[in-house]
């Protein structure tokens, strides 16, 4: 819960996403306390999807600071209309993180959630709550930072380039198949899952 109500409670964008991670960080935790193999592969797999995402998530805020001259959420809007590739990629990787099916975090929080449920039922709820929590904010947050009318500081901001879309569309393309394709990615999480858990069982 601290994560995502500290993350409600910033201004900076960088350190607003800081806050928010924590909520994902708090999954891993439940994933690895519960010690069940569908809850440890989701954890894995949450890991990799939500890395894709959330380094999408600091690439476009590094972008936004960068182009606005300012990280302050209160001195940005509307700048969808100056930076429409920069917002479709920020919006895709937000729908990511908050778990929206067909992407590759829906799958992860799945399984840890139903993994992790049965053996620590009242964490599990308190951690569902955080990720709500955290997806309002991030919600919020988009809508301040790239909706309504665009501030006079900003009618000049600059949209990503090609190089740039050139190396995030690839990890834009490995979240879908992730939340598309999870089948083809399980089974060799499932194995290292097995091993693990048969090499602290002490077996």
């Amino acid at each position: 819960l601290w994560g995502g109500l500290g993350a409600l409670a910033q201004d900076d964008l960088r350190r607003f996403l800081g806050y928010s991670n924590l909520a994902q960080v708090s999954l891993l935790l439940l994933a690895a306390g519960a010690h069940t193999s569908v809850a440890l592969e989701g954890a894995i797999f949450l890991m990799v999807a939500q890395g894709f995402a959330i380094a999408m998530l600091e690439f476009t805020a590094g972008s936004v600071e960068e182009r606005a001259r300012t990280g302050s959420i209160r001195a940005l809007g509307g700048l969808v209309a100056q930076t429409p590739r920069l917002a479709a990629l920020w919006f895709f990787a937000v729908f990511t993180a908050i778990g929206l099916p067909l992407l590759g975090g829906f799958v992860g929080d799945f399984l840890v959630v139903t993994g992790s449920f049965p053996a620590h039922r009242v964490a599990t709820v308190l951690i569902l709550v955080s990720l709500v929590i955290t997806a309002g904010g991030l919600l919020w947050v988009t809508h301040r930072v790239f909706l309504g009318p665009v501030k006079a500081t900003l009618e000049r901001v600059r949209d990503v380039g090609t190089l740039e879309l050139a190396y995030l569309i690839p990890i834009a393309v490995m979240i879908v198949l992730f939340g598309v394709r999870p089948g083809a990615v399980t089974p060799v999480i499932a194995n290292g899952v097995i091993q693990i858990t048969t090499r602290l069982a002490g077996g």
